[in-house]
């Protein structure tokens, strides 16, 4: 029987040897790491093995030119920071490591510009560093989202410019695609990357141990879209059933910093955001139903 996960792996060994062979790939080609980020558990460990890389790389870089040295020293001490934060609340994720967490996010997402444009806001990056952080704290803050911002992180961090290449993966990302085959080899393999080409990918998998975190109340395991999406709330809300099913995800709940009640996203951004207050949930989700169905009409019929 064959193994999902050694296939996974075997697939972004194959990616970076291409790359180093001199081909190139579209970023999509990273898409397998969604699966591997499934586990909110898997995900959370992934992403502070990234935080980590993120800061050993930006302490020796040298300031972008894009940026002012101040601007460069604030945006170290930011990184290091909320790496610093990142392993305080893996260790012990209580409410208070919670809250310094997410005091983070928008520092993080103030750092990057945004443009209006026709199709909406643009967001330029500033920061590639400061980006990669950020992601790495919505992997560890949102589980029920966990594959989508393991792969954003994923991408971030193996794409790699380079004028003679077209797409986004070039020969400069295939050392950095390693590194995060390395980190899989090892949480499912208890292996370097090395050591599991080395058996010839002939290997077990190790047992995950749960998660041995001290919490202040039980964390409840997340709902899978098939399970949350019944055969009723797809008449109910046709709409909606479809976006999730086909598209992206959608936020219901009010955060420290957001306005609105519901957010509707896919891997470009923010599709749709609903007001801050409705009388019933039953009238925000018909709000909801309202702005997918018109979406759709416009950009997918």
């Amino acid at each position: 029987m064959s193994d999902p996960i050694a296939s996974r792996i075997r697939k972004l060994i194959e990616i970076a040897q291409k790359l180093r062979e001199g081909t190139s790939f579209p970023i999509t080609r990273l898409t397998r790491i969604k699966a591997l980020c499934e586990d909110p558990q898997a995900a959370a460990q992934f992403a502070i093995y990234m935080a980590r890389l993120t800061w050993d790389e930006m302490k020796d870089a040298e300031c972008s030119i894009n940026l002012e040295p101040e601007e460069w020293a604030e945006h170290k001490k930011l990184v290091s920071e909320a790496l610093f934060q990142m392993e305080r609340y893996m260790e012990s994720s209580t409410s208070e490591n919670a809250s310094a967490l997410r005091e983070l996010l928008p520092k993080l997402d103030q750092v990057q510009d945004e443009q209006g444009g026709p199709y909406g806001v643009v967001r330029i990056i500033r920061n590639r560093y400061v980006l990669l952080m950020e992601n790495s704290l919505y992997c560890v803050l949102r589980p029920y989202t966990s594959s989508h911002y393991g792969y954003h992180l994923a991408r971030d961090y193996a794409k790699r410019y380079d004028p003679k290449y077209w797409d986004d993966l070039t020969p400069k990302s295939a050392p950095l695609i390693e590194d995060i085959a390395n980190f899989w080899c090892g949480y499912h393999y208890g292996q370097t990357l090395e050591q599991w080409k080395e058996k010839g990918h002939k290997t077990e998998q190790r047992k995950i141990p749960k998660s041995r975190k001290k919490t202040t109340k039980t964390q409840k395991k997340p709902v899978t879209i098939k399970q949350m999406v019944s055969s009723s709330f797809d008449k109910t809300y046709p709409g909606t059933t479809r976006w999730v099913k086909d598209y992206g995800w959608i936020e219901i709940g009010q955060t420290d910093y957001t306005s609105s009640l519901i957010r509707v996203l896919d891997e470009g951004g923010m599709i749709w955001e609903s007001n801050e207050d409705y009388e019933t949930m039953d009238k925000a989700m018909q709000a909801l139903e309202t702005a997918l169905a018109e979406w759709m009409k416009q950009y997918k019929e």
